[in-house]
């Protein structure tokens, strides 16, 4: 994401609730891989929003600087 490139993740929904916001990503499995890349495939403006929605994800939120604030959050409490 930090490279502005689609990506393609499995996340399970119940782990969802522990991120700061729903990350952009392409959420596939092995069993739906296929079907969900050719998907995006026939709808590439979508990736161009997910694309450019995932670059504003990382910096927001995956920023070394953030993260390091989280961590000491997490030692200190």
């Amino acid at each position: 994401m930090a490279l502005g490139v689609p990506t393609v993740a499995y996340l399970r929904p119940d782990l969802l609730r522990h991120y700061p916001c729903e990350p952009p990503l392409i959420n596939a499995n092995p069993s739906n891989l296929e079907e969900t890349l050719l998907w995006w495939y026939e709808h590439r403006e979508e990736c161009e929003r997910i694309r450019e929605a995932g670059w504003h994800y990382a910096r927001a939120v995956h920023h070394p600087a953030i993260l390091a604030r989280r961590c000491l959050e997490c030692y200190n409490s």
